[in-house]
C-alpha cells in the first residue's frame, strides 16, 4: 500500500533506499533539481520486533533521513501471530501496548520527523489517495465515451 501510495502521488518509489540503508519502502523525488534523488518519505513495518530491533528501525529511518519517517506497527499482524502462539487476549492485548509505548519512547528522542502509524491509518491514506485516483479516472472514462 505505502508503495502504491507513492506512485499513485507521482514519486519514485523502491522497497529500499540504499544496500546500506534498507527500509521496507520509500518514496523519492524524481523532479530534476537538486533534491533529485532524495527520500521524501520511509517505511518501517513492525510485526514481530524484539524492543532492540524496534529502536533499530527508527535508527534505520534516521539513517535514511527522509522529510517524513513512518513506522507502521501492524498491529492485526501481531494480533494472529501471537494468537497462532497461543496467547490469550489479554495477553496479546498487553503485548501490543508494550511495543507501541516503546515505540512512543524511542520516537520521543529521535531528531527525525517520525510517526508512528497503524494499518488503519495507512488504509485510510491508501482509500484517499489510490482508491480515489481510480474511482476519478473510472468516471473520466465513462464521462469520455
Amino acid at each position: 500500500m505505502f508503495i502504491d501510495i507513492g506512485r499513485a502521488s507521482g514519486h519514485g518509489v523502491r522497497t529500499s533506499f540504499s544496500g546500506s540503508q534498507p527500509g521496507d519502502g520509500v518514496w523519492i523525488d524524481e523532479r530534476p533539481g537538486i533534491l533529485q534523488g532524495l527520500p521524501l518519505a520511509a517505511i518501517e513495518v513492525l510485526v514481530s520486533e524484539s524492543p532492540k530491533a524496534i529502536c533499530g528501525s527508527i535508527h534505520r529511518l534516521e539513517s535514511i533521513s527522509p522529510v517524513l519517517g513512518i513506522i507502521l506497527v501492524q498491529e492485526d499482524e501481531i494480533r494472529r501471530r501471537l494468537t497462532r502462539l497461543g496467547l490469550n487476549p489479554n495477553r496479546i492485548a498487553s503485548a501490543i501496548a508494550r511495543d507501541i509505548s516503546l515505540v512512543d519512547s524511542c520516537l520521543a528522542t529521535s531528531k527525525q520527523r517520525i510517526q508512528r502509524w497503524s494499518f488503519a491509518q495507512l488504509r485510510w491514506v491508501h482509500s484517499q489517495i489510490v482508491c480515489s485516483q481510480s474511482t476519478r479516472g473510472a468516471a473520466l472514462r465513462v464521462r469520455q465515451s
